[in-house]
């Protein structure tokens, strides 16, 4: 985290606040100014390491305090408890640390730590105004390097603010995992015979198919939601059953989106530091699209698939600092030479999309990888295949 969150998070610390509290302890600017600093940063830091179970009990007292304890001014007091709640056996180490980099008294320390939990907690209900654990989630886990980054050495031990919970983060983007090559068998002649006879029957299923269309597909596996790319396809998927919601943009434009699909995720992740996770990072970490279909066998994308694209559109011209790259990919059926073309075709025609739309510049390329990253086997069932063919975007 830089000093542009550390900022954000001090803009719900008001300029009365911190002048009360210098003249009540007697500390400089410059003392309180790396007090908040380090509290903001420790706070978050022990937030992104608190499983979901965790946050969702920390964020629920959060959020009667903020409904509940608004003063006249529409400030919240300071949120007590929250601190120790989430350093635990930790938090004299903590608030320990704090003091002696800051130089601030163990008063003073205190009344910080009070100031910059309840800004923290300000900032995140401006993020998501009910407290969504989702998102927030998202959010933390993206930043969490980040987090500490911001703090000096002796405030980054291990395990700081480390959760009871073991329940993992689930993260807004998903990395590709590289294929595990397959471990060498020992070689005889039953085993011969054994793979002769699984590649005539493999032959056989291919020239079957050859000539049928097979569906191919987007997937959002963050979230476990298939959608066909084909609209022909005998299988189908009711969209209305997931929760639709309004993101809004930095430039104020409000997009519909389902929550957890492409727009959702994007949004949280641009709005972070992204840039600091470095090339090859951003290069690994991908957003599948999740309402992207196109016609059998081809790389013509269908109108009910339009209204997504149209949000990433909105999205790019409310961040034109972000860049994107797009990535085709589809399962290990069919020869390796037609997957590459089909998905790089079906990549080329979202970008040509967004370049029609006026925002190509945001556009670094688009490739097709065919099956370099599918997870399952030409042999796996529908339903593992499936999670394989996806179009996705990488912000660069």
């Amino acid at each position: 985290m830089d000093n542009n969150f550390i900022n954000q998070v001090r803009n719900f610390i008001s300029p009365e606040s911190i002048s009360d509290l210098s003249s009540s302890t007697g500390e400089s600017a410059d003392k309180l100014e790396k007090g908040f600093n380090m509290s903001i940063a420790s706070v978050l830091l022990g937030l992104a390491n608190q499983g979901k179970g965790g946050l969702s009990t920390i964020f629920n007292q959060a959020k009667s305090h903020f409904v509940d304890s608004l003063d006249g001014t529409g400030q919240a007091p300071p949120l007590k408890g929250v601190f120790s709640s989430l350093f635990g056996n930790s938090s004299t180490e903590v608030v320990s640390s704090i003091q002696t980099h800051s130089g601030l008294s163990a008063s003073a320390t205190n009344s910080v730590l009070e100031q910059a939990t309840t800004a923290v907690f300000g900032f995140f209900k401006n993020l998501s105004p009910n407290f969504d654990v989702d998102t927030i989630s998202n959010f933390l886990s993206n930043n969490k390097a980040a987090f500490a980054a911001a703090l000096p050495m002796g405030l980054s031990w291990a395990g700081l603010g480390k959760s009871n919970h073991t329940e993992p983060v689930r993260p807004v983007v998903h990395e590709r995992v590289k294929p595990v090559a397959p471990v060498k068998k020992e070689k005889g002649s039953s085993m011969w015979l054994y793979i002769i006879l699984l590649l005539i029957a493999a032959a056989l299923i291919y020239f079957f198919l050859r000539g049928k269309d097979v569906p191919a597909t987007t997937v959002d596996t963050t979230q476990g939601v298939i959608d066909t790319a084909n609209t022909n396809a005998n299988t189908t998927v009711d969209l209305t059953s997931r929760e639709l919601m309004k993101v809004t943009l930095p430039d104020g434009v409000v997009i519909d989106a389902y929550k957890g699909g492409i727009e959702d995720r994007l949004v949280v992740f641009l709005k972070t530091d992204y840039k600091k996770l470095g090339d090859q990072k951003l290069k690994d970490t991908w957003f599948d699209f999740d309402n992207l279909n196109f016609q059998t066998n081809s790389a013509i994308i269908t109108e009910e698939s339009k209204p997504q694209l149209v949000n990433i559109v909105a999205i790019l011209k409310a961040f034109p600092d972000a860049k994107l790259k797009i990535g085709g990919y589809t399962d290990k059926t069919g020869t390796e030479a037609v997957n590459i073309k089909l998905s790089g075709e079906r990549a080329n025609a979202v970008k040509k999309s967004i370049e029609s739309a006026g925002r190509g510049s945001q556009v670094e390329g688009a490739e097709g990888y065919g099956s370099k990253f599918a997870k399952y086997d030409a042999s796996a069932p529908e339903s593992d295949r499936v999670l394989d063919r996806h179009i996705s975007v990488s912000v660069r």
